[in-house]
């Protein structure tokens, strides 16, 4: 079996694969080295050029992005050392055997493009941005998230997994590999001007790594980004809506806070339960589907004993607020449908009716959850555990 597979995903470029595959292959001649081309969908010769130059090529029918066909090359490579190389020419494969040599003492090796006045002055702004968005989201310590050469340890890609389809897959690996504190080297790099037309559409493609930047956000974070802003939410509805049903009115410097307030205060209490339990949902998914490791938080969240006990206390708020509505409504019916005069007290039942239910629904659809988490193959033999259990502190240096 190969020590190396060079990944090389291509859509549309037979100006630039043949000279990328030689210099590959000149690159490669003292390693154990396998080199695959993923033709995405093309509609030129890029596959006829590049089995021309006897590479392995594996044809997407259709054109499914560049993630895509990185994915398919890892699944179709052999190598313990994954390295993945644009098509274009724009990245010299002299730096292969380099990377190599710091995969063999640490786990990824991210480049940096040390020359940029071959990237475009708009991408230029763009990367600038999401470098920094990204040093400061998750954590990256390096200077150039974007750039399309870099390596890793076959266990390190198969624990972080590609989920992403387009150009922003790259973003979604740093993050991966960032957050899980994997060990990483940079090392500099020359970039050269792309043979052919650019695939890159800035607008676009920096939207959908905007959006994947936001939705790692959300995953990696779910307690900042939804569980604590669900809780502070849920108390100051509960403050405004308790204070309230025991005051009826107050007046703030010529304000009037009464039953809208009250009611407002009600709706704030069900939105902020729900959002925090959106949080939870959301932190078990990524634990299930290695995006990142058990907190303590995930721990707690996957004690089996904690949804009987959440089924109970929703229970007990049923108890109390269905016959409360009850009450109301047959007072109301008894009083021959005339005006309803106990809408506070009817509508401080019906949100214990919805938080119940609420609690009922969230404790059925945390025990799924928390039961995939519990899985052997998530726990015992899950690739992102068992590589961070493995792994030393990481080291950054370039």
């Amino acid at each position: 079996m190969p020590q190396v597979s060079v990944i090389v995903p291509a859509f549309n470029e037979e100006q630039g694969i043949a000279a990328t595959l030689k210099e590959i292959a000149a690159a490669v001649t003292e390693l154990d080295a396998e080199v695959i081309v993923v033709d995405d969908g093309s509609t030129d010769k890029t596959a006829e050029l590049a089995r021309a130059c006897n590479a392995k090529v594996i044809c997407h029918p259709v054109n499914r992005g560049k993630g895509a066909a990185m994915r398919s090359g890892f699944e179709a490579s052999r190598g313990d050392f994954i390295i993945f190389i644009d098509a274009d020419g724009t990245y010299p494969a002299k730096y292969i055997p380099e990377i190599v040599q710091e995969l063999k003492k640490t786990d990824v090796v991210f480049t940096c493009r040390t020359n940029r006045e071959n990237i475009p002055y708009f991408n230029r702004g763009g990367n600038w941005l999401i470098t920094r968005l990204i040093k400061n989201l998750a954590g990256f310590p390096g200077n150039d998230p974007l750039s399309g050469l870099y390596g890793m340890r076959r266990g390190v890609l198969a624990a972080v997994g590609i989920e992403s389809s387009t150009f922003a897959i790259e973003t979604e690996l740093v993050v991966k590999v960032s957050r899980s504190r994997f060990r990483a080297t940079e090392i500099p790099i020359a970039y050269r001007p792309r043979l052919g037309a650019s695939k890159l559409r800035p607008f676009r493609d920096g939207l959908r790594i905007a959006r994947v930047l936001l939705d790692l956000l959300f995953i990696f974070q779910p307690y900042l980004t939804f569980v604590l802003p669900g809780l502070l939410i849920f108390l100051a509805g509960a403050i405004l809506a308790g204070l309230l049903a025991v005051r009826g009115t107050v007046h703030l410097d010529g304000i009037n806070l009464g039953l809208h307030s009250f009611l407002a205060g009600l709706a704030f209490m069900l939105l902020g339960i729900n959002t925090a339990a959106y949080g939870g949902i959301i932190d078990l998914y990524a634990v299930r589907h290695r995006f990142k490791k058990p907190s303590r938080a995930t721990k707690l969240l996957t004690n089996l004993a904690l949804y009987k006990q959440l089924r109970n206390l929703s229970l007990l708020l049923l108890s109390v607020s269905v016959p409360a509505l009850i009450y109301h409504f047959a007072s109301w019916v008894g009083s021959g449908f005339g005006p309803f005069t106990a809408t506070r007290s009817w509508m401080l039942a019906l949100t214990g009716l919805l938080l119940g239910l609420q609690g009922i629904f969230t404790s059925i659809i945390y025990r799924i959850f928390a039961k995939e988490c519990l899985m052997p193959e998530t726990t015992a033999t899950n690739p992102l555990v068992s590589a961070i259990a493995e792994r030393r502190p990481r080291n950054m240096h370039g």
